[in-house]
Order: structure tokens, then sequence, then C-alpha cells
């Protein structure tokens, strides 16, 4: 291949990262390897290559507790690299950056921070560099900080969206619904920013306007078991019949996209919901049982067995069920739901 070719097949793979899905990054380190891999590549693509390859393992080291050492300490060889080659300072700035996130995935945030003012003092205008500062700033507990920076890579970045959306989970953090609103929607062309804005609405009892925004990050991040899961949600607390059958197949999407088995019962749970909406009995006491089996501590998995259980006519084993969920959640919005339905078995 030429020279243009490969820079081709370099922005390619900048773009798989920034979809930031683990598919997509794990697909962008194949082509950054095989760009390192190649004989007739100039030695400034390939310090580009290391310092994305670099970029794209601390992320991974953040998704993948399993393996978190293996790739942090990739994430910080390929780094390294870097920042002994010679010249080459937005790839060197990037480098401390990716040394940043490494450390934030390992918990270390004193050395994370030292790593991104690393960076910045190569480039004070280094958008990773300062969004990384900010979040450990953030971290750290220090919200006035984190603020300032992220308001800083605001200003540089104005229609780069994710500095709004950071700038609006820290108001979201600090219960400011109505700045954190107007800063995820400056970052509307994310999902994960129509996703928060939906969380917001869905807080403050919006179901409408939570639904549209959910339905907004599907279509943005159509792998995103979050915003499906989200869509199912809305609907069975609209409790509208006529999106029931969405609401299924929002549902069913949530739990086919899901790889977090921590997460996969609740996926379950809410598809068991669906599913009794729409008269499917024996198939929502199926997921309901998953959902309980993955987990069994927790009282919203016995909670949506109890209600499929009452549907099919076995009143004893539901108020078995909701004897559980009353003995997990102390004082909590499920324990109040198992009491009262409790008292209407009874009746």
């Amino acid at each position: 291949m030429n020279k243009l070719q490969y820079l081709a097949q370099y922005n390619y793979g900048i773009a798989l990262f920034q979809q930031s899905q683990d598919w997509s990054i794990e697909r962008a380190v194949k082509v950054f390897e095989g760009i390192l891999s190649s004989d007739d590549v100039s030695d400034e693509l390939k310090v580009m290559a290391h310092a994305s390859l670099a970029a794209s393992y601390s992320k991974m080291a953040g998704r993948h507790p399993n393996r978190r050492q293996e790739f942090a300490q990739k994430a910080i060889d390929e780094a390294d690299l870097v920042l002994t080659s010679q010249g080459m300072e937005d790839a060197k700035a990037n480098a401390w950056a990716a040394k940043g996130y490494t450390h934030l995935a390992l918990g270390q945030l004193d050395d994370a921070k030292l790593m991104f003012e690393g960076g910045l003092r190569i480039d004070v205008r280094n958008i990773t560099c300062l969004l990384g500062l900010g979040e450990t700033y953030y971290k750290l507990n220090r919200p006035e900080e984190a603020m300032s920076v992220l308001k800083q890579a605001a200003i540089l970045t104005p229609r780069g969206g994710y500095a709004h959306y950071r700038i609006g989970k820290l108001y979201w953090d600090m219960k400011d619904h109505k700045n954190a609103v107007d800063n995820f929607r400056k970052a509307s062309s994310l999902p994960v920013a129509r996703l928060a804005l939906g969380k917001i609405f869905l807080e403050d009892g919006l179901l409408v306007e939570a639904l549209e925004e959910f339905r907004a990050a599907a279509r943005l991040n159509g792998h995103s078991a979050d915003a499906w899961e989200n869509i199912a949600w809305t609907i069975l607390e609209l409790n509208d019949e006529t999106l029931f059958q969405e609401a299924e197949e929002a549902a069913r999407r949530s739990v086919q996209l899901e790889k977090n088995d921590t997460l996969l019962w609740h996926r379950r749970a809410v598809l068991s919901r669906c599913l009794l909406k729409r008269n499917k009995n024996e198939k929502a006491l199926r997921e309901a049982l998953s959902a309980v089996k993955l987990a069994p501590e927790q009282a919203q998995a016995h909670y949506a067995l109890a209600l499929c259980e009452i549907q099919v006519g076995r009143k004893d084993d539901a108020k078995a069920s909701l004897s559980r969920v009353i003995e997990l959640d102390k004082k909590g919005f499920w324990r109040f739901d198992a009491q009262k339905l409790m008292r209407t078995i009874d009746e």
C-alpha cells in the first residue's frame, strides 16, 4: 500500500475507536496492529498507531475487569513507546492521556492526575487530557476543579459534545437537573447524552419525554442494551397497551445485547414484565425464573417472579417470593410494593 492508503486505514481505525463499542475498539486494535506489522509504513504513522493502540487498550482496561491488568500493561507499554520516540508532540500528549485513563481504570487516581497533567504540559489544549483530568478531579471529590477543567474542554470543542456531556453528568450528580439538561442537550449527538436525558426525565416523571430520548439513544447506538431496556421500562410505566409490543421487542433486544452477567438479570426481569403485559404468562415466568437464578439476592427479580406466579394462579409461590422481596429489601421501593401486593393476594 502507498502512504495515502495506510493513512486511510489508520483513519478507519480511529473511526472504529470513536464508536466506543467493545466490538469496534477490538476491531480498531486489529487495524492499528496491522499498520504496525507492515514494513513500509512511515515512522510518523507508526508513532500515531502506537498512541492509538495505547488509547484503545486503556479503554479496554476500564471495560474488562477480568483482563484489566493485562490490558493496562499493554496500554502502558504502547504509550511508553510513543514517549521515547522523537518529536510527535501531539502523539506524546495522547500517550500521557492513555496512561492517565489506564491509571483511572486501576483506581490509581493520584497517578492518573499526574499523567493527565504531563500531557497538558506538552499541549495545554489537549482535549483528551482535559477530559481525563476533569474525571479524575471528580473521582477525587474535587467537583469545583472538575467543573473548571471540563468547561475549558467545552470552550475548546463547542461542537464536540463530550465535554458538555461530562459537565451534565457533574450537574446531575449535584442534583441540578436544569443545568444537567442544558448541557446534555448540547451533546445531543451522543447516544450517552440522550440516554442521560431520558433518565433525568424518568426521575422527574416526564415519561413521554423520557421515552423519546431513549428512542433517540437507541437510534444513535443500536447496540446499547441500556437504551433498549429503558424504552421497555418507560412503556411499562406509561402502561400504554398500544406500545406493549414495542416494549417486548425492546426488552428482548436488551437481553440479546447484554454481555455483562451482573446486569443480565435485570434485563430478563424487565422482559418478564413486558411479556406479562402481552399475556405471554409462561414465557414471562421462564424469564423471571432466569432473573432469580442469575441474581438470587436481588429483590426486584423476586418481585418480577411473584407477578408471574400470581398471573398463573400460583398464589402460595407468589407469597413466598414476596416474602423474599421483603426480606431482601429492608426499607426500599420493592419492599413497599411487595407488602401492598401481598395484601391484595390475601384479600
